[in-house]
């Protein structure tokens, strides 16, 4: 796998890179009354154990012989520190090892690493306003990247684009529905180009729907709340809560996949609501209002 991250004293001098992970240690002493250690002397010999079928950032396969980059991580400032290059050798059951001396104590870590775009390929989604979730991945090794949702914007086109992507690398990336359906892969050539990727998807038989809801005291009748908040959607019968939108003065447009049941739910006050709504006859523009009884702890704060 690989991460982005925050780095100091880079041999580059770069401040932000993408590591592709070879191993990890965490090394960490207290005494018996639970303080931590920071620093010791003589440093201390520590070996992590690397996959022998591994492959570096450039997805080179890695050899007995090979230097790899150790990284030590600053957890007062969240960056990790370059402490230098170790090399790495046959292990004792068949996979290879990288031995190096630590001083300190922190997380350790061994990562090849390569330059980063702080905003990665734009993938416009045409023919589906709903919302997908996109599964990134190394075209050369289909080593995973990350998730992504798209993002309707009101006016345009449905899109996904990832941040802090990998430079010079090629990717695959497969588009999921709310059901876990694969509905497209698409071959990204530069996941750092700034040339869009547009993709042509099959129109499902999509429903936008208005849904209007307050919230009302029993103790009483005079407070009706009309918040603003985020919300979510899923279908009924399972599958994964999908971000519908932020109600705004309890008013909220959603574009649902199709006709269906569904569950809407939304957290307000530290407090989880969610109900059914039927919308096996609905038609796109339909207005569906909910009266919420508010728990008496809220009422009483307003």
């Amino acid at each position: 796998g690989g991460f982005s991250a925050e780095v100091e004293n880079s041999p580059n001098g770069e401040e932000g890179v993408y590591f592709t992970t070879g191993g990890f240690a965490s090394v960490v002493i207290r005494d018996e009354n639970g303080n931590r250690a920071r620093n010791f002397d003589p440093a201390i010999e520590v070996s992590i154990e690397l996959d022998n079928q591994g492959t570096d950032h450039e997805n080179n396969e890695v050899n007995a012989g090979d230097e790899v980059p150790i990284w030590s991580f600053n957890d007062e400032d969240g960056t990790w520190s370059f402490e230098g290059d170790a090399p790495i050798s046959d292990g004792g059951n068949g996979n290879l090892e990288v031995t190096f001396d630590a001083d300190h104590l922190s997380w350790w870590n061994i990562d090849w690493f390569g330059s980063r775009c702080f905003r990665g390929t734009r993938i416009n989604l045409e023919g589906s306003s709903s919302q997908l979730r996109g599964k990134l991945m190394r075209a050369d090794n289909g080593r995973f990247l990350g998730w992504a949702s798209s993002r309707a914007i009101r006016g345009g086109s449905n899109f996904i684009q990832f941040l802090n992507a990998p430079q010079n690398v090629a990717g695959v990336l497969e588009l999921y529905d709310m059901n876990n359906t694969n509905v497209a892969t698409v071959d990204i050539p530069d996941m750092c180009s700034t040339s869009p990727i547009n993709v042509e998807l099959e129109a499902p038989n999509e429903l936008t729907v208005t849904f209007r809801g307050k919230g009302i005291c029993a103790n009483n009748d005079e407070i009706e709340v009309r918040p603003s908040f985020p919300a979510y959607y899923r279908p009924l019968n399972g599958g994964r809560w999908v971000f519908a939108g932020s109600v705004l003065n309890g008013e909220i447009d959603v574009t649902l996949p199709g006709a269906g049941e569904y569950l809407i739910g939304a957290f307000f006050e530290n407090s989880w609501y969610q109900f059914d709504l039927d919308l096996t006859s609905a038609q796109s523009g339909d207005v569906f209002e909910e009266i919420i009884e508010l728990p008496n702890d809220v009422c009483n704060d307003l």
